[in-house]
């Protein structure tokens, strides 16, 4: 199965004077069981993107489509938004995240199981959470909640947008395991995110826009050794590849900086040594 986006444009404000273009000429797929992050600066079209898709938001111009299965986009594409109270309005928990579950027509009688599996998986423990209303959690309750919502529904892809944001760092472990053991089950995964260390740690491949268009579709490897790239755009690597990049613009260019950085007692007991 394949999320295919062909030549997609999205305009906003069309015909306006503020016209503008968040998505423009795209064209990319993603494979189920593929692992995807898209980053790049404010403003640079992610989320919308991520929102096409989902098959949120219809194009301008261009086409998005599932292949190599039957149905519609919507049906196999789970979204979490960034700010998941966005996307609530029921009295619980429990009804939050059996909302899907009983619009899919799932017997009344199975919801229960699935929807506390489905807040495990996510971090929430059933017992302290199903009964509260979902806009009394914290920031990071509702992004987990928000989770366990897609979670439930068991779709082929997964389109997360700014994951760890909001989470402590043992929530961000979790997270971080969660989507690891999703991408071993065979769903797809789709990522927008700032924090480039996470995608290090959980995908392989990174697409890189900058005013709507993809100016690099790569490893994160790849990406992450492109200091340029990564100055240009303000994008901040992992601290492993903030190190490696560093070094070799000393190397390449500041010899004596280099030195000083990495030597410095020595260089001053030769140099004292020099005068005795």
């Amino acid at each position: 199965m394949r999320i295919i986006v062909r030549d997609v444009n999205v305009l906003y404000e069309r015909g306006l004077p503020d016209e503008r273009a968040a998505v423009n000429g795209i064209t990319l797929s993603v494979d189920q069981g593929e692992s995807v992050a898209i980053a790049g600066p404010t403003g640079s079209g992610k989320t919308s993107l991520l929102e096409v898709m989902a098959g949120l938001v219809k194009p301008t111009s261009g086409t998005v489509a599932l292949e190599g299965a039957d149905g519609a986009l919507r049906s196999a594409v789970g979204l979490v938004y960034q700010f998941p109270e966005l996307q609530f309005f029921e009295e619980s928990v429990l009804d939050e995240v059996a909302f899907g579950l009983r619009h899919q027509g799932v017997a009344e009688e199975e919801i229960p199981g699935i929807v506390g599996r489905a807040l495990e998986r996510a971090g929430l423990d059933p017992d302290l959470f199903l009964g509260r209303s979902p806009l009394s959690l914290s920031a990071g309750e509702k992004r987990r909640a928000a989770l366990a919502c897609m979670i439930a529904l068991d779709r082929p892809f997964l389109l997360l947008d700014e994951p760890s944001a909001g989470l402590d760092p043992a929530m961000r472990e979790r997270l971080v395991e969660f989507m690891l053991s999703m991408l071993e089950e065979g769903q797809g995964l789709v990522l927008v995110t700032h924090d480039l260390d996470l995608a290090d740690r959980v995908v392989g491949r990174m697409i890189v826009l900058s005013e709507g268009r993809i100016v690099a579709d790569a490893t994160p490897d790849s990406i992450f050794r492109d200091a340029a790239l990564l100055e240009r755009l303000s994008l901040d690597p992992p601290p492993k590849y903030w190190l490696v990049n560093r070094l070799k613009s000393l190397a390449e260019s500041k010899v004596p900086e280099l030195e000083r950085l990495l030597l410095p007692s020595i260089g001053r007991h030769l140099a004292d040594a020099g005068h005795r």
